[in-house]
């Protein structure tokens, strides 16, 4: 299987295979890695690709023992993001974590947007242009979302650390999920003056995909470093072996 042979590669190099710098100063805090350093986004794609994997394993194990025990099929909760996306609101709206994002989408995005809207619903079914000011509400709804996001994932890590030598540094997932959410509102005008869509579609998936996961790996360790510093996954890899 990938995940053991990626997961036992990067254990025995102590998840730094090309860099020898220390773990902790490495991935803890919130240094961004220098993207000039093929090295260091080396390591922080091999990281982030094992992340999806373990995250796709554990899940795909929960959906089984669901079937196994209930007799239910669950949806997919990841859609192969890393190598299937095209675009940032791709990858996170419906490729990856689903059943977090329909969490979020119904729990936080749409009541709060409703609650911004001043404008009211017409029956005509003739959709009609939106305002400065409503799509300055959608943008702003959008950040909030992701910041809620963050602020879940601060309070999980808290938790999965919980009784453990290593304590996450609160606030960390918020910044990682702001940043997210920063580089998905500049989609649409990156895509309109930079990078045409005629052009974009020419470009194979696996490379834009590959790109969507890069732009992210300057900061992805903000979401695993507290993983490989507290030792998640090498209790992962005693499960397994």
């Amino acid at each position: 299987h990938i995940f053991s042979i990626l997961l036992s590669y990067m254990i025995y190099y102590d998840f730094k295979p090309f860099t020898s710098e220390d773990r902790l100063d490495h991935y803890d805090g919130l240094r961004i890695l220098n993207i000039f350093d093929v090295y260091q986004l080396a390591e922080g794609y091999l990281l982030s690709v094992l992340t999806f994997l373990c995250l796709a394993l554990g899940f795909g194990l929960t959906a089984l023992g669901i079937k196994a025990s209930l007799g239910y099929s669950t949806l997919p909760i990841f859609r192969n993001p890393l190598f299937a996306s095209r675009t940032p609101t791709e990858f996170w709206t419906q490729r990856w974590n689903t059943m977090v994002h329909q969490l979020l989408k119904y729990g936080v995005f749409l009541p709060l947007l409703t609650a911004l809207s001043s404008k009211k619903k017409h029956s005509s079914s003739r959709k009609q242009k939106k305002t400065k000011k409503e799509i300055y509400y959608y943008y702003f709804c959008i950040l909030v979302t992701f910041l809620v996001s963050g602020l879940y994932h601060d309070y999980v890590w808290f938790l999965l650390f919980y009784h453990n030598h290593h304590t996450p540094l609160f606030g960390k997932m918020t910044a990682f999920f702001g940043i997210t959410g920063i580089i998905m509102l500049l989609e649409r005008p990156f895509i309109k003056y930079i990078l045409p869509s005629s052009f974009s579609q020419r470009i194979p998936t696996f490379v834009i995909s590959t790109l969507l996961v890069l732009l992210h790996v300057p900061f992805s360790h903000w979401y695993y470093g507290d993983w490989v510093v507290g030792g998640y996954f090498n209790e992962i890899a005693i499960g397994l072996w």
